[in-house]
This record gives structure tokens, sequence and C-alpha cells, in this order.
């Protein structure tokens, strides 16, 4: 047996070793995924729908975990006395079919993050042009990214939407339709999956968006008289069956009710764990939440028409023309659209705790090219892990007093670093060619 072989083994061992010490633990926000349903079917009346009547189903879990023998069922009981709510109905029906088993459940839900994040990661080489080099970094990164086992500590669902976003970019990006019906078909699937991932947790509205455009610009917009009536009628089909499934007819609008009604308690501080750009602009200026994105989203906006202005400059015609025409090129690639829309996202967005951040890991990713080692791109790209995977906070904490706000900022300037590399692809675009990886 080789060098290279017997260390990708002993990793390997070690990566299982630290996922079975982490199988065990509670699961905070997983709690709530599979309470839900489950308070459901154990209580002994039938109970209105969660968010009108959440008391009652904790009464329901507190009692079950206070007749029960599981530990760890009892560990996320005793932090979730009280239950928070504000996920979305299709969220809590996809998760009915898990056992009443509370420790079967969140393991086997641990097991299926470990596997979809290294599939992830995957995935993301391939959407770079080749996965070699990235199963390593998937498995180095599954026992090293703090986000990422901050997800898997609390039961949360960031791994699981890295998989799902990677897999629609590449298949955008790959995707060869060679008929008008292959092209409708494909928009079709294209459709009713933004459809179920918007509704199932709306934070990556933003990419998913995008991403669709980019299947327009690509390939065309398929026939509207065919793809209208099957999203009205998708989205009918989910509201029906969650409604169905949590028992009432308005269960949406009560959701909706709920967080909207639940902004001021979802501002929760920076000491909280809250890693957001624009609340520690807030806080640091004393200026409202939304003046704060304001200045950020003008931030993006004139670095980005700043860059493309300076790469139209180099080619020749009129500057206008060119830039817009560079800005038409960008829409044609997937991989670069999809990473400038999470990396906005996150960098307006008011809520980030630090598991969030695994979401981080398509732009960081997607700027790493294996071949170049030493490239500007491969050094943003490492200082982005670097700060948005918590490594550089055990430095920071050997010379200065490590407030929440300087922990917090550790993690927030990753964006920065991903937003420079998203902008150096811009400037070494070559002149009237559709974007190459950075």
């Amino acid at each position: 047996m080789n060098a290279k072989v017997l260390s990708l083994v002993l990793l390997v061992f070690i990566s299982l070793n630290t996922w079975v010490e982490r199988l065990p633990l509670a699961g905070i926000d997983f709690y709530h995924y599979w309470g839900v349903t489950k308070a459901q079917q154990l209580s002994p009346t039938s109970l209105q729908n969660p968010y009108a009547s959440t008391g009652a189903y904790a009464n329901v879990l507190n009692q079950h975990a206070a007749t029960t023998d599981d530990q760890i069922l009892q560990a996320a009981n005793a932090y979730r006395r009280t239950l928070d709510l504000t996920g979305t109905p299709l969220l809590y029906t996809a998760f009915a079919f898990l056992p009443k088993n509370y420790s079967l459940a969140i393991k086997g839900f641990r097991l299926v993050q470990l596997v979809l994040f290294v599939a992830a990661i995957f995935v993301i080489g391939r959407l770079r042009g080749g996965s070699r080099g990235f199963t390593l970094l998937a498995i180095v990164l599954s026992i090293t990214f703090s986000p990422f086992l901050s997800d898997v500590a609390v039961g949360n669902l960031n791994a699981i939407q890295l998989f799902w976003l990677a897999i629609s970019t590449l298949l955008v990006e790959q995707a060869q339709p060679q008929t008008p019906q292959q092209q409708l078909r494909f928009g079709v699937i294209a459709l009713c999956s933004f459809i179920f991932l918007t509704l199932f947790k709306p934070n990556l509205l933003l990419p998913l968006l995008l991403l669709g455009i980019v299947f327009i610009a690509k390939y065309g917009l398929p026939r509207l008289a065919v793809l209208v009536p099957t999203g009205v009628l998708f989205t009918a089909l989910l509201v029906v069956v969650t409604n169905l499934c949590l028992g009432s007819s308005h269960v949406w609008l009560d959701w909706y009710s709920l967080v909207s009604a639940s902004q001021e308690r979802l501002a929760y501080p920076i000491a909280a764990g809250n890693y957001s750009t624009t609340l520690l602009l807030s806080q640091l200026y004393d200026i409202d939440i939304y003046a704060a994105v304001t200045a950020v989203a003008s931030f993006l906006v004139i670095s980005f028409a700043s860059v493309v202005m300076l790469t139209a400059a180099r080619q020749e015609g009129k500057l206008l023309q060119k830039g817009w025409h560079i800005c038409l090129n960008l829409l044609q690639n997937s991989g670069f659209i999809v990473s400038s829309a999470v990396t906005i996202t996150f960098a307006l967005s008011p809520l980030l705790w630090a598991h969030y951040y695994t979401l981080m890991l398509l732009p960081t990713l997607w700027l790493m090219d294996i071949r170049r080692p030493w490239c500007l791109a491969n050094c943003l790209s490492l200082l982005a892990v670097l700060c948005s995977g918590g490594i550089l906070v055990p430095w920071i904490n050997r010379w200065l007093e490590l407030t929440p706000e300087l922990y917090a900022a550790s993690f927030m300037v990753s964006w920065v670093w991903v937003w420079s590399g998203l902008m150096v692809t811009v400037l070494n675009l070559p002149a009237r060619a559709a974007p190459a990886n950075p």
C-alpha cells in the first residue's frame, strides 16, 4: 500500500471516528422538523395547525420526552421546552415520514447530511471542470469546517441545501436540450424544482431565481402556455398536501402571519451568534438595518459595474455596448451567477447563524482551481475558507481580545474575499468570449 492510499485510509478513519462522536448530539433545530408531525401522531386529541397552537404541540412533546428513555430526545427537549416554529409548512410536512424514535431519526438524518455534504463538494468540483482533488477536500472539510460541524450539531438543512443548489447548478450548466419537447420537459422539471425548494425553505430564493434566468438565457423560454399552468398546479398540489398534513386550510397564511409579525423577535444580536454584516454595520454606526443593507448593496453594485467597465475598456468598440456583452456572457455561466447570488445573499442578510456559512462553500470552492495552486482566485478562496470556517479565530484570540463583534467579523469578511474573487473572474474574461472558470 503506497503512502497516498495509506494517508487517505487514515483520513477516512479519523473522519468516521469524528462522526461517530457527533451522532448523539441533541439537534435542537432538527427537533422542530421531527416534532411537528410527531406531536400530531402522539396527541390523544386532534391538534390545530402548529402556528396557531404552538403551546399544545410543545406540551405533547414535553410529555412524550418525560415518559421515554431516549436520552438524545430528552436533551433536545430540555433545550426546546417551547417551540420556535418559523419553518414553512412544506418543511414540516416533508419530515412526516421520519420514525417516532428520535435517536434513530436524527442519526439517519446526520448520515444524510454527511453523504450530501461530501457529494455537494464533489459536484462543485465537476462544475469547475473536474472533480480531481475535491473528494479529498470534502473529507477534510467534513471534519474541520466549523459551520458544517455546527450544522450537524443543531440538525439544520444547510448541507442538504448546498447539495441541492450545487446539483441544480450543474444540471443547468450541462443540460443540452436538442428539441422543443426536450426544452419544455427540462423547463417543467426546473420550474417544479424551483417551486419546491423555495416553498421548502425560501432563504435561497435569489440563487434559484437567477438560476432560472440563466436557464432561459442559455436555452430559451419554454412555452408559457404549458409552463404557467404546470407551475400553478404544482404549487396548488403542495399547498393542498401541506394543508391536509397539518390539519388546516389556512396553514400557509398562519405561517406568513407568524413570520411577518416576528421580525423583531428574529433580529437576534451578534452576541447570540448572528454573524450578519448588515447587522454589524447597523450596530457599529448606529444606523437602521435597512440603511446598512442599502449601503452594502450599493457597494456590490458599484464594484461590479466598475469591474465590468474596466474589463470592457480593454476591448475594442463602444464601452457601454462592450459592457452589455460582458454581462450577457456572464449570464451564460451558471456557476458564476449562482456563486454571485449566494455571496450577495450573505452580504445583505440580517440573520446569519454560523451554520448558514456552510452554503458559502459553493462560491468559495467554485473559485478554486487545483491545477493552479497559487493563482489569485485560489488565494482569495483559501482566505474565505479560513474566515468562514472559523479557523482564524484561535489565532486572532492570541493577539486580540476576542469580542463578539470581532468574532463575528472573522466570519463576515469571508463574503468579501469571495466577491473579490468573482470580480477577478470578470477581469480575467477573454475578449468576446463566454466566461471561463477563474
